[in-house]
């Protein structure tokens, strides 16, 4: 989808001969597969990828050697499957280039038919690593700093916050990192957690 970035935004991109080739490994070993590309200003996938295309701006549809003509610098690559499990995925991606690129997702996939979605971004690009830097430009550590996840994408940031909130349904890989918040988000999950940082706010955490 089409970013919303603020005033002085860095970005990270990732070299287009990688993605070539993680496009080629991808054909090859992972029938079915299917990638999309995000620029910071719109969002394009091979066909297939979405079963139907969003009416709004920013999305463009071609193959994947077409897109990498068409866009500018490309700041995340999504690879989806329905067929292949997580961990047959992620092997296979990091065949490709295992120490240039970085990986990630937020989709279980344990069943036949699951969609699986992994992310795939420029090595050392992840939410530790932009929320750390992000924080040293405004002289914040991490011991300052309180993170709220459920997703294996959340995995690092939580590892480098100060405070560690695992929202339910966490994925199991969460299981040892952070403090369980007793409510879920659709239940204002990280609200009331932050109400509880505040006694004598008037509020019911």
């Amino acid at each position: 989808m089409p970013l919303d970035l603020g005033e002085g935004t860095e970005l990270v991109d990732i070299a287009p001969e990688l993605i070539s080739a993680l496009g080629t490994h991808v054909r090859e070993v992972l029938p079915g597969a299917t990638l999309g590309l995000q620029w910071a200003d719109s969002f394009g996938y091979e066909p297939g990828y979405l079963d139907s295309p969003p009416d709004a701006p920013g999305y463009r549809c071609a193959p994947l050697e077409d897109l990498l003509l068409a866009g500018g610098p490309v700041l995340k690559v999504l690879v989806q499957s329905y067929r292949t499990p997580l961990d047959d995925l992620l092997t296979a991606l990091r065949e490709v280039a295992a120490d240039e690129l970085s990986l990630t997702w937020s989709t279980a996939g344990v069943a036949a038919g699951d969609r699986v979605l992994v992310e795939v971004g420029a090595r050392g690009v992840d939410k530790a690593a932009m929320l750390a830097r992000y924080c040293a430009s405004l002289g914040i550590g991490a011991e300052e700093v309180a993170a709220f996840g459920d997703m294996p994408n959340d995995l690092a940031m939580l590892s480098w916050a100060g405070r560690a909130y695992v929202m339910p349904p966490r994925h199991p890989l969460l299981a040892e990192v952070g403090r369980a918040v007793a409510h879920p988000c659709a239940d204002d999950g990280v609200g009331r957690t932050i109400l509880q940082w505040f006694p004598g706010s008037g509020r019911d955490a």
